[in-house]
């Protein structure tokens, strides 16, 4: 593994430190010897503010949840053995295994950048407590005043020192996990989607991405290698959109990537196209959100089947959900069937007007209520009727008889002719 103890080094704010008199000396030396006396005590208040602070993904992984816990501990004993030993002096950052251990895992999982205020919330519980009981201990309220001064400094040198440490290493695991190939990557995505048992944390590890929680598929691809430089930025486009901050992309070829956001959101065709309308030789499809492992591979079988579909009917359609082609989907698996179906159900109606087409779709959609269809369309109530009669006119039967197969067989045509 890239880091070790040795390797990380604090870079201390330069500043000149405070004389400490002996009696504010005695008054730290006993306050921290008390909130020793405590310390499970003490070490669970911290535990729980900062808990409170972190991200959704540390605080429901119980093995995170542990091991945050550990670090929590670590530096509270580290402050407050330090001014029993040195009162008032400043504290140096303590990174064993448990904080180094965990700054791994926070690479890993993709929660790297989200701790910081988790040591805050943890710091400002901290400081609560040891000024109560600095105002038991101090004898008088001069003492008081030099033991707050002179602690408030140590106690933010502290943090700052241990952040600055903890972000030194957390760097130096982000570089080691990103010298792992773009092949390793698709590998690893391969094997997880196909259902292999590859252990979780091995996966995590190589792709460097978290496979607790939730994740939300997507695949990008271009119509040729020269527009590749695309794709990458309508994916950073497509996080923004989901209110992500990170995402996984794995480079599946020369035009195409898979992409993962790590969102339980579920979002319709219309927000997606509108997150890469800047990008228009870009063509996304994007599966249903899921969770753990299964999710990860669900997610994106279902983003693969929906550009199927696309593929399978030339759709000029350059983004589409699972959902908009689910049924679609069902038909297309035999191409020839899926023709006469269409011809049988719709007959002349297949040539329409698109509008008359779209508004048989949205009727149908809203259970022949041709008031919320009208408004949904943004015309009157007696267009959408007369479009009604239009269309029983062209079809081969009446509409009311057979809606649901009429829906599908235009969406197919749809998805065949109508651009985005």
């Amino acid at each position: 593994m890239s880091v070790d103890e040795s390797e990380v080094h604090t870079a201390p704010v330069s500043l000149s430190w405070p004389e400490v008199s002996d009696a504010a000396r005695r008054v730290i030396r006993r306050v921290a010897e008390r909130l020793l006396t405590r310390e499970q005590e003490f070490v669970d208040a911290l535990f729980e503010a900062s808990q409170s602070a972190s991200p959704d993904g540390l605080r429901s992984d119980p093995a995170l949840s542990t091991a945050d816990r550990s670090v929590s501990e670590a530096n509270a004993l580290q402050w407050l053995s330090s001014n029993v030993s040195a009162p008032g002096e400043r504290v140096v950052p303590y990174l064993g295994a448990e904080s180094l251990d965990l700054a791994r895992d926070l690479v890993r999982r993709g929660l790297d950048d989200a701790d910081r205020a988790s040591w805050r919330a943890g710091q400002q519980i901290a400081w609560q407590e040891w000024v109560r009981e600095c105002v038991d201990v101090a004898p008088d309220p001069a003492t008081l005043v030099e033991v707050l001064s002179v602690t408030s400094l140590s106690l933010n040198c502290f943090i700052d020192d241990t952040v600055h440490s903890v972000e030194v290493a957390i760097e130096a695991e982000r570089e080691e996990l990103t010298r792992g190939s773009a092949s390793t990557r698709l590998e690893t995505a391969s094997l997880l989607v196909s259902g292999a048992p590859v252990p979780a944390d091995r996966a995590e590890y190589a792709l460097g991405y978290a496979l607790t929680g939730p994740h939300l598929a997507a695949v990008l691809w271009v119509p040729s290698n020269d527009l590749s430089a695309e794709l990458d930025v309508a994916a950073e486009d497509l996080m923004r959109s989901f209110g992500c901050r990170r995402r996984l992309t794995v480079v599946a070829g020369a035009a195409i990537v898979w992409t993962w956001f790590p969102t339980a959101s579920h979002p319709d065709g219309d927000a997606v196209r509108e997150a890469v309308a800047a990008h228009p030789d870009v063509r996304v499809t994007v599966g249903r959100a899921g969770r753990g492992v299964e999710g990860f591979r669900t997610s994106h079988l279902e983003a693969l089947t929906a550009q199927q579909v696309l593929a399978a009917l030339a759709s000029p359609r350059r983004v589409a959900t699972y959902d908009e082609v689910r049924l679609v989907s069902l038909m297309s698996a035999d191409p020839v069937r899926m023709s006469s179906f269409v011809r049988d159900t719709l007959g002349a109606f297949e040539t329409a007007d698109p509008m008359l087409r779209s508004t048989v779709v949205t009727v149908v959609q809203e259970r022949f209520n041709t008031t919320r269809a009208a408004q949904r369309l943004y015309t009157h109530r007696n267009t959408v009727e007369r479009r009604l009669r239009r269309a029983d006119e062209l079809l081969p039967r009446p509409l009311s008889e057979r809606p649901i197969d009429v829906a599908a067989a235009l969406l197919v045509v749809q998805l065949r002719t109508v651009r985005d």
